[in-house]
């Protein structure tokens, strides 16, 4: 019997992460071949065979999966536990990341990441802006390295609100750029990330939406010495303006409630500058369409 729940988990795991040499790896994500634990996903708690690692501010069932995909669910109308936390009234953030969440990737690692989100026929766009994918170093910056976000009405020239921004923390000034992607209710967007976590001319940070490149950028994506690393990827919603009571009721007075966000698999290699395929293209392999 022990043999038998071993080879199980064994294979389970092929499932999920895959070492393919020392100098890269692929992490791929299956949500049909994961459960998530009974007790719901509090922060900080390893999922997936430990691949994974949730950043949950404070709902701890506000990650399930259904039909084979992952949802991210924050609602204002979802009371806080106060034993949890008694500070904050709503919950506002919703991510997984890979373990460990202090990566340290050395400077010059590459990754190629895809993924697709699907945004629900109830979805009700904001008035205040939400970050759906960051990338963070866990250090003393308060802010993502670089992340995707949703704009705000006005936020930017011509901004409706909904658009998706690209947003680079590590250049000095902050670089913002809104792309011409605008999710409405029951689309879905593929999306693809080319990153090399470098600094300078080093540094590179790439995006393609729905088969078309939306930013190219040469440039540091990693913060100032004495941090010489990369961060940790985090997919999900960080609704961070619902820390404050009075952006909470602008959202609900404008009909935005609760925002769902559904992720499908996922896969990322990430590379050394030792690797023979480093720099190469890799769109292919991990363009969500082909899995």
């Amino acid at each position: 019997m022990k043999s038998i729940v071993k080879l199980i988990s064994i294979v389970l795991l092929s499932h999920i992460l895959c070492f393919c040499s020392s100098s890269s790896k692929t992490l791929f994500i299956d949500w049909k071949n994961i459960a998530l634990p009974e007790e719901g996903l509090p922060d900080g708690k390893k999922f997936a065979n430990g691949a994974l690692r949730s950043n949950v501010e404070y709902d701890p069932f506000s990650m399930k999966i259904i039909d084979g995909k992952l949802h991210f669910i924050v609602d204002s109308k979802t009371p806080v536990d106060k034993k949890i936390n008694a500070d904050h009234q709503y919950h506002y953030r919703s991510e997984f990341t890979e373990w460990p969440w202090n990566i340290n990737l050395p400077e010059g690692t590459e990754q190629w990441a895809g993924w697709s989100y699907y945004f629900p026929k109830e979805y009700v766009r904001a008035v205040t802006p939400i970050s759906i994918f960051q990338n963070h170093a866990a250090s003393s910056h308060p802010y993502p390295a670089y992340q995707l976000e949703l704009t705000y009405p006005d936020q930017l020239e011509g901004s409706l609100g909904g658009e998706i921004q690209v947003i680079n923390n590590c250049l000095n000034p902050r670089f913002r750029k809104m792309v011409n992607v605008r999710p409405n209710p029951g689309d879905r967007i593929d999306i693809i990330l080319h990153v090399v976590h470098a600094r300078d001319a080093k540094g590179l940070l790439e995006f393609w939406i729905n088969g078309e490149q939306v930013h190219s950028q040469v440039g540091s994506t990693i913060y100032p010495a004495p941090e010489n690393w990369g961060g940790n990827n985090k997919w999900g919603i960080y609704h961070h303006q619902w820390q404050k009571d009075e952006k909470v009721k602008e959202d609900i007075e404008a009909g935005h409630t609760r925002f769902e966000l559904i992720i499908g698999n996922l896969k990322q290699i990430t590379r050394s500058p030792k690797d023979p395929d480093y720099r190469k293209d890799a769109k292919a392999l991990v363009d969500p369409k082909n899995f």
